[in-house]
Parts: structure tokens; C-alpha cells; sequence
């Protein structure tokens, strides 16, 4: 009798010994995590403006915007005063907006761009996180 208790005792025993033995043998040995990355947008709203001292120019305000699931180290906008009938560039200017969490935001005034009197212009933008 006490031979058959001591026989399901010891196929308990070997089962947790193989089983606690191959359950480390089964990963793969990454995290698997997904790696966190800003995915940034921006509001720029434009106007034109003239002075007696700077002449015509454009000003630019707004806000940059990080949708994404990690932070934006070095966040750069790129502005530029585009020539509407010519297509050339007239003026640009890069603000580094620095550091936006994920989530957060960052926001920029009065950005000047140099521009010719009696002419149209458009401000296109570029992000880089």
C-alpha cells in the first residue's frame, strides 16, 4: 500500500520538475514591447502684416501637437513664406520647440517672415520629432 502512494507522489514530483524547467525554455527572449514614438501635428495660422520699419511681412502662430505614444526629444517646425504666383521661397524660419510628452503640446508666436509688398504668399510647414 505504501507503494502506490509513494508512485503518484513521485509522477507529481517529475511533472512539476518538467514543467518548471521547460517553462523557461519557452520564451523568446524580447520584451515584445512596442517601442514609443511621437507622432506630431501642427496649427499654424498666418497674417499678413506691415510696418513703416519692417515693410510687409507675415506672422505666424500656433501650436505643435504630439498624438503619439512616446515624447519628442528635439522637436523642430520648419516655416516657410512660399511666392503664391512664382512658387520660389521668399523667407524661412525653424523654431526648436524642444521637448513635447506624448500627448502634450507646444506653442509658438509671432514668428516673422519676410515678405514683398503687393505680392500673395502662402506658409507651409514641416515637423521633425
Amino acid at each position: 500500500m505504501s507503494l502506490l502512494k509513494s508512485i503518484p507522489f513521485a509522477a507529481v514530483i517529475i511533472s512539476l520538475l518538467a514543467v518548471s524547467l521547460l517553462s523557461g525554455c519557452t520564451g523568446s527572449g524580447s520584451s515584445g514591447g512596442i517601442v514609443p514614438t511621437p507622432v506630431l501635428h501642427a496649427s499654424v495660422t498666418t497674417q499678413p502684416q506691415i510696418s513703416l520699419t519692417q515693410g510687409c511681412y507675415y506672422t505666424a502662430t500656433g501650436y505643435v501637437y504630439n498624438s503619439g505614444n512616446g515624447p519628442a526629444q528635439n522637436a523642430i517646425l520648419y516655416l516657410t513664406l512660399i511666392d503664391d504666383q512664382t512658387g520660389s521661397i521668399r523667407d524661412s524660419k525653424s523654431l526648436n520647440l524642444g521637448y513635447i510628452p506624448a500627448g502634450g503640446s507646444q506653442n509658438f508666436a509671432n514668428v516673422v517672415l519676410d515678405a514683398n509688398c503687393g505680392k500673395s504668399f502662402s506658409v507651409k510647414y514641416t515637423l521633425t520629432p
